[in-house]
């Protein structure tokens, strides 16, 4: 038979270790809330970098595109175009630089680079291409 006396001692006991349990398990809950909360943000800052990586990577080859479309003698090298902001990217800047491909003024070699002033430059997105006076065969 159980007496009258211990129970409340023991019960007391009970309780305390109860809230000390509590409120261990309410830190370990708020930790991994915090941790799922950053890990959220993490993956939703880096979902916005490849989407304006892909902008800038399309907006690139569409500029390479159409330098492919224009006639040799109309293509001026060597030249540099000014930095030109794009509405496309936020704080996107796109730079088109023309030269003669390996010193040979029969081939022009054409660079689009896409930019941003807030990224370093090594994140820039370049694209290239070549073009020929008179098609591939000469």
């Amino acid at each position: 038979m159980i007496s009258t006396r211990s129970r409340p001692t023991s019960l007391r006991r009970r309780n305390a270790n109860s809230l000390v349990e509590v409120l261990a398990a309410a830190a370990v809950f708020s930790v991994a809330v915090l941790l799922v909360f950053a890990t959220f943000n993490l993956t939703l800052r880096l979902n916005q970098l490849a989407k304006e990586d892909s902008v800038a990577a399309n907006l690139a080859e569409e500029t390479i595109e159409s330098y492919r479309a224009m006639s040799f003698d109309a293509i001026v090298a060597p030249i540099a175009t000014v930095p030109v902001a794009t509405s496309r990217l936020p704080d996107g800047w796109l730079i088109v630089t023309t030269s003669y491909y390996q010193d040979n003024t029969k081939v022009k070699q054409i660079q689009v680079q896409v930019y941003w002033r807030n990224r370093p430059q090594s994140r820039a997105v370049t694209a290239t291409t070549l073009k020929t006076l008179g098609g591939i065969d000469n």
